[in-house]
């Protein structure tokens, strides 16, 4: 054996250097499990803060935007190979601020009505931060007084949240402040909130002329067409309302967020009675149909305000 051989023989071999992970594999494998604990545990944190401050500003929904447009950023810089490594890392904490916002965002969206959107998901559900916010937030009186209202017809039976709902907006004088508790009880959604809410408008409207706004160009929409609709009685327990419409009296009901009167049109010298079947619709509107006996109709609508 040659002396260069030998060498080649005894020569030990340099070890292969492990390339280093790119993409965000390679840059959650860096970051500490730890760091990662920490990290989630201080974006829940600011969070429920902003959850709680929600009556404030929308300031959930607002991080949820920033920590996606950091997210995207920090995408774009991996593209370059000297930012590769900080821009993964950075983009591993802003995807978990973005999950842990995003959450609380849509547990916002899923409360029923709109008191997740108007205070938050943990205050709609934990009445002590409830009473919280209302202490300790920088919100006007009337916004104080909405928060408190929101969170009284959202827990215990529907007989309890009505019997709560009509005591609150009988005591409330400001008419623009009753207006909107009205409309509040009526964005729940449940059917006998719903039957309160419409009663409770239309007693708001008492002696005030309504309009019945036909569509359509039929024969019975033109005969509708003009005459305000009187409310002169409300009876919020079952219901019934007492009306005037084109000199008539006449009695219908509020039952479960449908509406149902009838009216008395003249038509060709003869009183023929038309009834109005109005169901609740998103938009504090009632909307439905007009029609005869003989099954001519025409679509209605009725704005409660």
């Amino acid at each position: 054996m040659t002396e260069t051989s030998a060498s080649e023989a005894g020569a030990v071999a340099p070890p292969e250097q492990e390339p280093s992970a790119g993409g965000l594999r390679g840059a959650w494998s860096r970051v500490s499990g730890p760091a990662l604990g920490t990290w989630s545990a201080i974006s829940l944190v600011v969070g429920l803060v902003a959850d709680i401050a929600e009556p404030v500003a929308p300031f959930a929904m607002n991080l949820l935007a920033l920590s996606i447009l950091l997210l995207l950023l920090c995408l774009a810089g991996m593209s370059s190979a000297k930012l590769r490594a900080k821009a993964g890392t950075a983009a591993i904490f802003s995807g978990i601020a973005a999950l842990v916002f995003g959450t609380i965002v849509l547990g916002q969206q899923a409360v029923p009505g709109n008191e997740g959107e108007e205070r938050g998901v943990a205050a709609s559900y934990i009445d002590p931060l409830a009473g919280l916010q209302n202490a300790i937030l920088p919100i006007s009186d009337d916004a104080r007084a909405m928060l408190e209202f929101s969170s009284a017809i959202s827990h215990g039976s529907d007989t309890m949240r009505a019997v709560e709902a009509r005591d609150r907006i009988s005591q409330t004088k400001d008419p623009l402040l009753r207006r909107g508790m009205i409309e509040a009880l009526y964005e729940t959604r449940r059917p006998p909130l719903r039957q309160l809410a419409i009663s409770m408008a239309f007693a708001e409207r008492d002696n005030d002329s309504l309009t019945l706004l036909p569509t359509g160009d039929s024969k019975l929409a033109r005969e509708l067409v003009g005459e305000p609709l009187y409310i002169s009685d409300v009876d919020l327990a079952s219901g019934a309302l007492r009306m005037a419409w084109n000199g008539r009296r006449s009695e219908g009901t509020v039952a479960r967020g449908e509406v149902v009167f009838p009216l008395t049109i003249v038509r060709d010298n003869q009183r023929r009675q038309v009834e109005v079947r109005l169901t609740a619709k998103d938009g504090f509107e009632l909307s439905g149909t007009a029609r005869l006996a003989d099954g001519e109709s025409a679509a209605v609508a009725l704005p409660l305000f």
